[in-house]
């Protein structure tokens, strides 16, 4: 009897700490998918900055070509 309940304790606390490793995996999986959403955002604006730019500079070359 006695070692049936220590089995089943046993068993009992390593399925709650199973658990309890399934949600902070499922927490730390969901955090990283927002930080590479972030992170894809942040360089779809940094590339359209670039091509900002690049046509700033473009503008530029020209008006200075033609004076």
């Amino acid at each position: 009897m006695d070692l049936w309940f220590v089995t089943m304790s046993l068993f009992n606390m390593a399925m709650r700490w199973l658990y309890h490793a399934k949600s902070v995996l499922d927490f730390d999986i969901s955090l990283l998918l927002v930080a590479m959403s972030h992170l894809y955002v942040a360089i779809s604006l940094l590339s359209v900055a670039m091509r900002l730019f690049n046509m700033a500079m473009s503008f530029l070359f020209l008006a200075m070509s033609l004076l």
